[in-house]
């Protein structure tokens, strides 16, 4: 049997935001040792340009564009939390993949994609990812911090949300899909599949 619990909130006090993805004991096969052709072999000799940055036993990146290139792992399983440089999020597991993202919605309708801020630092330090983020929607002083880590005892993932001069009435919606790949290739191996195969569809599921 799956589990999935979310849940998102927002208030003008200190407020955690938690949402965990479970699912339950299933037996591990002996993996997925289909063989494809990388999408990245264009990508060979080409110009790069600093993406990440070391601070103490962080990698830093400032408005990064990678999604899905940072994967936590918290126990010997292959159930992984595949991190971007923005907060969207996907957990991979064999048959049953899902894709996690966030909406910050405000009281005069509008809303923001929190991988579409104007501002995003992100960090990966070992076995977490964590994000501030700022817009000008939000105010001048306005900012939300969040922390994403894979628990060592379960397949399960949980985040912290901290809101810092949120505008009154602002609320967090947490959507969860399926992802636009039905079979992943080698696991979901990093350059085996097309780019945005862990993306949500057009319209994912809405759940707080």
């Amino acid at each position: 049997m799956k589990r999935i619990f979310l849940y998102a909130a927002i208030s003008l006090l200190p407020a955690i935001a938690y949402a965990q993805y479970t699912t339950g004991n299933k037996p591990q096969g002996a993996g997925d040792r289909i063989e494809s052709t990388s999408f990245n072999d264009h990508k060979r000799g080409a110009s790069r340009t600093l993406q990440y940055r070391p601070d103490g036993e962080d990698f830093v990146s400032v408005n990064g564009k990678n999604r899905y290139t940072r994967a936590l792992y918290g126990s010997h399983t292959a159930f992984r939390l595949e991190t971007s440089d923005r907060p969207v999020f996907a957990v991979y597991e064999k048959r049953d993949s899902k894709n996690i993202s966030f909406r910050l919605l405000l009281s005069d309708g509008s809303s923001v994609a929190l991988d579409s801020t104007a501002w995003c630092e992100s960090r990966y330090t070992p076995g977490r990812r964590s994000y501030r983020l700022t817009h000008p929607a939000w105010g001048e002083n306005a900012e939300l911090q969040i922390f994403a880590l894979a628990l060592p005892d379960e397949d399960a993932a949980i985040w912290k949300i901290t809101p810092i001069n949120m505008p009154q009435g602002a609320t967090l919606r947490s959507l969860l899909s399926e992802i636009r790949l039905d079979k992943l290739s080698r696991n979901g191996d990093m350059g085996a599949d097309p780019p945005g195969c862990f993306d949500a569809p057009e319209h994912p599921e809405q759940l707080q």
